[in-house]
């Protein structure tokens, strides 16, 4: 098969107090970059699918090197194969090695690049491989037929996981009768300016049903009291976490702007910056840039640390996910509950894996439709 590749470049980066781009955002981009890509090379009609493609079933991503806040991230895309049912992807970001020299890196929205090749001058943030799914098949055939659902109108996409109830080791109130982050740390951010700087740019507000791990460290005994399976809690072989990621009034501005490149002018109307709930790739970005953070608590947790020490220095070295059910609309209203397990921790690397639901209009989780894992590395500062 002849070997088709593009870049695009997206100029907007979203500015967070870490000073190095949000591990969330590469990978969003990179479903955007992927849907682009098919778009630009009419894979989609290759696959006897007119229009829309389907969501991201499958998404690894390796982290090689943080990425500046004031420069643009080019995505190298590189077709793998297209089958009857799935586009495979390549999808590389990366930086330019030296400074930008035509003023304001972050002018512009997104850039095509035919040519589709890294140079030497780039520097590789993250590495990802992608299976997109271009139908969804329905399990009951009336004449023998494969049949395909309207991916044009997700309603009529039935789901593949049965709607069961969830059950977790702890009863799990709605997320309104749980404290965000945003409101515990509110009062402090006059102090603190770090803290000020993550609640001026977090589009999330996390609650956070056991005893949050941004402030100050939770011993795992107050963890236990809280959890049925208390002895091995105790003994850091079972540690959980249990977090809504619900979306708060800046959310879907900084998605237009950061990820969907829809953005036009920093005084737009909020009608140019509406995303649509409807896309299965909007619905798969959304959902990877809200559990990226969130699924590091639990190391923290059972290594007794917290996220605002500012002696640790830490870096997200992959973040993969499976999604095994059609993504719901709902979640981009209702946003998501992550259930995250601290899983391993040796020679500072620690591995959490997280089950993904959905949350109902009453404000509790829904639907299971994904499992994620992710690594991180951390150590104290020199």
């Amino acid at each position: 098969m002849k070997k088709i590749t593009n870049q695009f470049t997206f100029n907007r980066n979203l500015l967070i107090p870490t000073g190095r781009v949000y591990g969330g955002q590469l990978v969003a981009q990179s479903i955007r970059a992927a849907k682009l890509f098919i778009d630009s090379e009419g894979l989609d009609d290759q696959s006897k699918l007119s229009g829309l493609v389907g969501g991201v079933t499958y998404i690894s991503t390796n982290f090689v090197t943080g990425g500046k806040l004031d420069q643009p991230v080019i995505y190298n895309c590189e077709l793998v194969k297209v089958g009857k049912h799935y586009i495979n992807l390549n999808i590389t970001a990366s930086q330019a090695s030296h400074s930008h020299e035509n003023g304001n890196p972050q002018s512009n929205a997104c850039h095509s690049h035919e040519n589709g090749n890294l140079n030497s001058n780039q520097t590789i943030l993250c590495q990802s491989v992608l299976t997109i799914a271009t139908a969804i098949m329905v399990p009951e055939h009336t004449d023998g037929k494969d049949q395909y659902p309207d991916l044009h109108n997700p309603h009529s996409v039935p789901a593949t996981v049965p709607n069961a109830t969830p059950t977790f080791s702890i009863e799990i109130p709605p997320y309104t009768k749980v404290p965000s982050s945003l409101e515990t740390l509110g009062p402090l951010g006059a102090k603190i300016p770090p803290i000020q700087a993550w609640i001026d740019t977090a589009v999330f507000a996390q609650h956070s049903v056991l005893p949050d791990v941004i402030l100050a460290p939770v011993p795992l005994t107050k963890n236990s009291a809280l959890l049925n399976n208390a002895d091995s809690c105790a003994h850091s072989k079972t540690v959980e976490n249990f977090i809504y990621a619900i979306p708060n009034e800046k959310f879907e501005r900084v998605i237009s702007k950061v990820i969907t490149s829809e953005y036009k002018t920093p005084n737009a109307d909020d009608s140019s910056e509406k995303i649509s709930n409807s896309d299965p790739l909007t619905i798969s970005e959304f959902t990877h840039f809200a559990i990226d953070q969130a699924m590091l608590l639990p190391i923290f947790r059972a290594k007794e640390l917290f996220l605002f020490d500012l002696s640790l220095r830490y870096t997200t070295m992959n973040h993969t996910a499976r999604m095994y059910a059609y993504p719901p609309i709902e979640i981009i209203k209702n946003g998501l509950f992550i259930h995250g397990k601290y899983e391993s921790f040796a020679f500072n690397r620690g591995l959490a894996t997280a089950d993904i639901y959905t949350v109902t209009d009453d404000g509790l989780p829904g639907e299971l439709f994904a499992k994620a894992s992710q690594e991180l590395y951390i150590k104290k500062k020199s």
